[in-house]
């Protein structure tokens, strides 16, 4: 066991986040997502399986991965017909309103795009089929106070 590692990351999960750079991104993706096939494309090249919803994942992950400053859209979903975030999405608002990151929503064909040259994909449990998220990753500032 490590000190103030969130329990839901596993080791796989843990060094394949470690490994990414400053800008390089990942896909929080449902469980119906074709994660395998479309991670073959990725850095990674198959998907990370973590056992959590999508809200517990995505708390999971930012509690060890610094995200992109605001200005470089740090957090992007693809957007509805009418250009609104998916309901799972917006469950995840409060993670990103502590940090004062608000969530881009593109059009999918844009999302899907940017999503195919992520780093890694990350699949949950969550079944809805809106459940996808990018993150990027930044940089630690060296005046961070690291524990």
């Amino acid at each position: 066991m490590l000190k103030r590692i969130n329990s839901r990351l596993n080791p796989e999960a843990l060094l394949c986040l470690s490994k990414m750079g400053v800008h390089d991104s990942v896909l929080i993706a449902n469980a119906q997502f074709p994660s395998y096939s479309f991670a073959k494309r990725t850095s990674w090249s198959q998907p990370l399986d973590l056992a959590s919803g999508f809200r517990a994942t995505v708390e999971a992950i930012l509690s060890i991965l610094p995200l992109a400053a605001p200005s470089e859209w740090p957090v992007l979903t693809h957007a509805d017909d009418d250009g609104f975030p998916p309901e799972a999405i917006n469950e995840c608002s409060e993670i990103f309103s502590n940090d004062k990151v608000e969530v881009g929503a593109i059009p999918y064909q844009s999302f899907a795009e940017m999503a195919s040259s992520a780093f890694a994909v990350i699949r949950t449990s969550d079944r809805r089929a809106e459940s996808l998220l990018i993150l990027k990753k930044g940089a630690i500032n060296s005046s961070s106070n690291i524990e």
